[in-house]
């Protein structure tokens, strides 16, 4: 039993580090580059999910709640901007207007023929969403005021 239980404390200091040092590259690169950093609000990510065994099983190892904590506690710390969007069809929606063709459930088709991972549309799309949302921010106000994050979202005493 105990060696269960350590190999428990170690997957989770495991998790943990690689956790931190994910959070830290990225608030690294956009100080570098003085960028915005747009995550995904998450918050209802649990009572979309269809609640199967096996999902949930994967639900609880993958660390987002985490990694966007600490992204955004170490973000506030280098006074970078953090702003959440919904994620909604971010995979599915073309980012340069148009229609997208699916060829699998990782690939599509761009309209201007590109093939091009889901992945990498859900990041252009959340860009543009973002870049949206920051713009409106400073027509409306003349200044950057930022959205407060959602209250999951403050790091926990671990």
């Amino acid at each position: 039993m105990e060696a269960i239980r350590r190999h428990g404390r170690r997957a989770r200091s495991i998790l943990l580090d690689s956790t931190h040092y994910v959070s830290r590259r990225i608030v690294e690169v956009a100080k570098e580059y003085n960028a915005l950093i747009v995550l995904e609000d998450l918050n209802k990510l649990r009572t979309r999910a269809n609640g199967s065994r096996r999902f949930n099983k994967k639900l609880t190892l993958w660390t987002y709640h985490r990694v966007q904590s600490y992204i955004h506690y170490k973000a506030l710390v280098k006074n970078l901007p953090v702003i959440y969007t919904d994620p909604r069809n971010t995979s599915r929606t073309s980012p340069i207007g148009g229609k997208l063709e699916f060829v699998n459930y990782r690939w599509a088709k761009l309209p201007n023929r590109y093939i091009v991972a889901r992945d990498l549309i859900a990041s252009w799309n959340l860009a543009l969403r973002g870049l949206k949302l920051f713009t409106q921010d400073v027509e409306l106000r003349g200044r950057v005021e930022l959205r407060k994050p959602p209250a999951r979202c403050k790091p926990k005493k671990e």
